[in-house]
């Protein structure tokens, strides 16, 4: 293998410089694109950054919150040191997520080497890979690029061979176990569920070690719910019940038989949970929504059957818009483990890969498939596509060389065209939301804060609320008159208005305030601000 030397005097490989090469790529390509999505906002990321500002300000009792996973939050608040303004804390996040891309990439690296896979083709997937990284840390701020981050490094440790004999790969799994729960509340039971599996698989297959398996497997176990247990006691005792999180219980009511949606949407202004708080979506879980059992009666069993299979078909769909090769990367490693079992072979990593695949994804079919959810199996396909790909071009069936090269080309073109087409729409989108940034200082140099509500225009009022760093109310429901609307205000102490589109006409009691601007936006949308505590009439 050739080798290099380096102005220290350390010696890498030609592979070790190609890995570096994309390292830089990533980097410098975040960089320049970092400037261009500082002003990607979204509800999510608001409201993880102000939970990290009540850990920065010391209000641990308002910080606690059951619904977001806070590791993101306590990675944030060290970034919070070198600025105060909102736009700041954007861009801040940004650069954490472009960080987290980084290190998964690294991480990456070393879970691909548990797989059979050609040199060339595990560099190219992971340039790839690197672009994909790109687009998933800088469309939107979320954490479930952190959790897929934690997770990789998680399958490096649990899927290598060396598990079984050295007891400190129980301690990481358990360490990382709890690192993953504390990203989003979905890691308790999928660490949970996946360990114990990996573990009796391992108990069954390695009979000479079954007493390291299961104590590795104590040891993780203990680590996990030692430490998570810390975490579960202070928000249970934050919501007088025990919990592991709220988030799965607000979603699986939302996905309810009678839901309506999420309740900002319709149940009118809701006040935001503390006095710190930008919106109530910041801790959902006082959300009154109905909550439902598929067990408690027949028709809800059958919205649960029908819930699941809807489900099934959002994820298959995922899968095919990750790489319109996915389907055929599943059937063909399932290929192989049947003529594995069949030959009486042990199975390798593969089957690691395909069983983490189906346990993953299972947890969300039971409540909601997204596709940001999904994001730690555009990796694992990736991988297990490589690894078919290496197998198919070092048997009998293809000898010709171009025949070679464009099957490759071919595999990694189908997982490149989703991240491009993000990171193409996502500039569009954040051309609209600097536009709201624009939009919030121009507000600001008004003299505008306060308690904000809005009529319509939801998402577009909490991101210039944000910018002003107001409490935002919500919407108003379509099924508010004018007087209705009147007394809403009123009773919640609303300081100012957002009214879109001109829809102001439907209310004539506003007409008694002050309009302190309006605004026309690029994409013609109308912003009109109304002073309610200035009666001009």
């Amino acid at each position: 293998m050739n080798k290099y030397k380096s102005v220290l005097n350390i010696q890498i490989t030609k592979s070790e410089l190609f890995f570096i090469l994309i390292l830089i790529f990533y980097v410098t390509i975040g960089l320049i694109l970092l400037e261009q999505f500082q002003y990607q906002i979204n509800d999510d990321g608001i409201m993880l950054i102000s939970i990290a500002q009540k850990y920065y300000d010391g209000d641990f009792i308002n910080a606690i919150n059951g619904y977001w996973g806070p590791l993101f939050s306590w990675i944030l608040v060290p970034f919070l040191f070198f600025g105060t303004e909102p736009g700041f804390y954007i861009f801040t996040s940004k650069a954490l997520l472009l960080g987290i891309g980084l290190i998964m990439l690294l991480g990456l690296r070393k879970l691909s080497y548990l797989l059979d896979i050609e040199e060339k083709i595990r560099l190219m997937i992971l340039f790839v890979s690197s672009i994909a990284l790109l687009s998933f840390s800088l469309i939107v701020t979320t954490p479930d690029l952190l959790i897929s981050c934690i997770l990789v490094y998680y399958f490096a440790i649990i899927f290598d061979n060396k598990y079984i004999n050295n007891i400190r790969y129980g301690v990481f799994c358990g360490f990382l176990g709890v690192m993953a729960y504390l990203s989003k509340s979905y890691g308790f039971p999928f660490f949970i569920c996946h360990f114990t599996i990996f573990n009796l698989i391992f108990y069954l297959s390695f009979k000479n070690n079954r007493k390291k398996i299961f104590k590795n497997f104590l040891i993780g176990l203990s680590i996990f719910l030692a430490i998570s247990g810390i975490w579960i006691g202070i928000i249970s005792e934050k919501y007088d019940y025990i919990t592991i999180g709220t988030s799965g219980e607000y979603n699986h009511a939302l996905v309810g038989p009678t839901s309506q949606g999420h309740p900002m949407h319709y149940l009118g202004f809701i006040e935001p949970p503390n006095d710190s708080s930008i919106s109530a979506w910041e801790d959902p879980s006082y959300f009154e929504i109905q909550k439902w059992n598929f067990f408690s009666s027949w028709a809800n069993f059958k919205h649960q059957i029908n819930l699941i299979s809807h489900n099934l078909i959002n994820l298959l769909l995922i899968i095919e818009y990750f790489s319109i090769l996915s389907i055929f990367i599943i059937m063909g490693s399932v290929y192989i483990l049947i003529n594995k079992y069949m030959s009486k072979m042990p199975f390798d990593t593969l089957f690691y890969f395909m069983l983490s695949l189906l346990i993953y994804s299972a947890g969300y079919m039971l409540v909601l498939v997204e596709e940001r959810y999904l994001w730690l199996n555009y990796f694992i396909l990736i991988l297990m596509g490589g690894y078919i790909l290496t197998k198919l071009l070092n048997s009998s069936l293809i000898n010709n060389h171009m025949i070679k090269k464009f099957l490759i080309a071919i595999f990694l073109l189908s997982f490149l065209i989703n991240p491009l087409l993000l990171l193409y729409d996502g500039i569009e989108y954040v051309n609209s939301e600097k536009e709201l940034f624009n939009i919030s200082n121009d507000l600001k140099e008004g003299g505008i804060q306060g308690n904000i509500a809005s009529v319509k225009g939801y998402y577009a009022s909490l991101y210039i609320s944000y910018y002003l760093k107001s409490k935002y109310y919500g919407e108003s429901t379509t099924n508010m008159n004018s007087d209705n609307l009147e007394k809403e205000l009123i009773n919640n102490d609303i300081d100012y208005i957002f009214v879109w589109n001109n829809l102001d006409a439907n209310y004539p009691f506003l007409k008694k305030y002050e309009k302190v601007k309006e605004i026309k936006m690029n994409n013609s949308k109308i912003l009109k601000v109304y002073y309610l505590k200035k009666i001009i009439s």
